[in-house]
This record gives C-alpha cells, sequence and structure tokens, in this order.
C-alpha cells in the first residue's frame, strides 16, 4: 500500500494540477484579461499599450499567450504615432515557477513588429522606459 501512495503522489497529483490549469485555461473566458492586461504593462512600461487583436492561449510546449494588434504608444512629442507596433505577441513562460509566483520567460515572439527609434531635440531616446 505505501509503494502505491508513493506512485499517487509522484505521477498523479502533478498530472492533476496540470489537468486542472489546462482546464482553467481552455475555459477562461481570455476576453476579461484584457483589460487588465493593458493596464499592467501600460503602468509598468509608463506609456499606453494597446492589444486590438485576439488573444489566445497554449499549454505546450510551454504555458504561453499570444495577442493579436500589440501597440506600445511613443513619447508625448514623438514623429510616429507608436513606439512599437507587432501584428502578433506571443510570450512562454515556464510552469513550475508560476506556482512560487516567479515567472521565466521562455520564449518571446513579435510576427512582422515595426519599431519606431527616435530621438528627440534634446537627445532623449524613446526607447528609455520608466519602468513602474
Amino acid at each position: 500500500m505505501n509503494i502505491m501512495r508513493k506512485i499517487f503522489l509522484v505521477i498523479l497529483v502533478p498530472v492533476f494540477l496540470i489537468a486542472v490549469i489546462a482546464a482553467v485555461l481552455l475555459m477562461m473566458p481570455l476576453e476579461s484579461l484584457r483589460g487588465p492586461m493593458e493596464r499592467a504593462v501600460s503602468h509598468a512600461l509608463g506609456r499606453q499599450v494597446q492589444v486590438a487583436g485576439p488573444l489566445h492561449a497554449s499549454l505546450y510546449p510551454e504555458i504561453g499567450l499570444s495577442a493579436g494588434d500589440v501597440s506600445i504608444a511613443n513619447v508625448e512629442g514623438g514623429q510616429a504615432k507608436v513606439f512599437a507596433h507587432a501584428a502578433t505577441l506571443s510570450v512562454g513562460a515556464k510552469l513550475m515557477p508560476l506556482f512560487s509566483r516567479q515567472v521565466e520567460i521562455t520564449r518571446l515572439t513579435l510576427e512582422d513588429p515595426e519599431i519606431h527609434l527616435e530621438v528627440d531635440a534634446r537627445g532623449n531616446p524613446n526607447w528609455n522606459f520608466h519602468f513602474a
């Protein structure tokens, strides 16, 4: 009986946890994350971030999120309307560190990126962010 308990703890509990996470991700309406995600990233970067396209979650090969039509606002007075835009932004992260509130990014992919680098009259570049 002791061996069965060890098998249960070592194999079935992690499988159960992964299945629960998968079910939550697949059933959760990702649109409900759009506003909080935009606000959190905008606050962190100190610039307005907009996600106008669809959101998708993935579980394999790592837990991930992709967002379509993503833009980061340019500095005030900049020539271009946006600092950066991507048709799709995809991020992957390791699953286990998330349980201890740590994020380990394994993948960051930009499809069709446009990045507008500018320097103002005082020599200040628009790629300096004031992280919160």
